[in-house]
Order: structure tokens, then sequence, then C-alpha cells
């Protein structure tokens, strides 16, 4: 059998659970995971190299999910999640103008609100939406509003 990271030959390959993937690997590669072994009720179990035991089986975890109301198999995370405002269509052009109207360089600006230059730039073309933390900087460095308001229908 080949090392599924290496591509060596070995005889014994030895099962390492890397980045979340279990592979079977050779002794030097082994190095880059951590070891699972498979328990007496044939869950595995990830030893470190000492032989301490490091994580919980698969289904252990998903079992201390449940009970901590954390992710479960149908839950899905997603950034507009988090997004409690309705942004402008137009909020690169309102930034843009705002900022030439007050003679500012887009370096310069990007230095009042501690970001870089190029996520400056992307938010004036439309390329990047703001995060509630940056639009809130701009409006106030501004004197300008990103939000719309809308009369629901």
């Amino acid at each position: 059998m080949n090392c599924e990271m290496c591509g060596a030959d070995v005889d014994s390959p030895i099962t390492v659970k890397v980045e979340g993937i279990e592979m079977k690997v050779c002794r030097k590669c082994a190095k880059y995971g951590v070891t699972i072994y498979k328990a007496g009720n044939g869950a595995a179990v990830a030893h470190d190299e000492g032989g301490g035991r490091v994580r919980e089986s698969e289904r252990g975890v998903e079992e201390r999910l449940k009970k901590k109301g954390g992710r479960s198999e149908g839950a899905r995370r997603d950034i507009f999640d988090k997004m409690v405002y309705d942004l402008a269509e137009n909020y690169g052009e309102r930034i843009r103008g705002a900022r030439e109207s007050m003679g500012l360089t887009q370096e310069e600006l990007a230095k009042r609100i501690n970001e870089r230059r190029s996520v400056l730039a992307k938010l004036e073309t439309g390329d990047m939406r703001p995060d509630e933390k940056i639009a809130k900087k701009l409006e106030k460095i501004l004197s300008i509003d990103l939000k719309e308001d809308y009369e629901e229908v």
C-alpha cells in the first residue's frame, strides 16, 4: 500500500486524522496528524503522540453540539444572518462622493477608518459589502447614511 500523503510504499500504514480527514500514512507523515485508534465499541478515538486521548468520537461531538445548541445538520451559517441593517444600493457612490467632497484620497480615508486602501476601493466600486462595523465608521467620518429606508409591501 502507498502512503496517502507522500506516496511512499508502506507495509503497515498508520491511520491519522489530518485537517478532519482520516488518512492511511507512513510513519514520517503521521506526525502531521492525530493518530486514530478504534475503541472496543468501534468508535474512532484520537490520541496524540504520547498516547493521551485528545478528541471524542464523531458521534460524541454531534451529541455534545446538540446539547449545547450548536450547529446541527439542518443548520447553516450565513454571513447575511449577522446583518441587521439594509444597505443602500448605491453605497459605493455615496462613499466615493463623500470622500471626494471632503478632499480625501482613498489612502487617507482608509487610515482614518483603520482599514486597507484595497478594502475601501472595493467598497467604492461595490465589489464588497461593508460589515456593520466598517459601515458605522464610514458613516461617522463621512457624515453620510449608508442605510436605506424601505416600505414593506
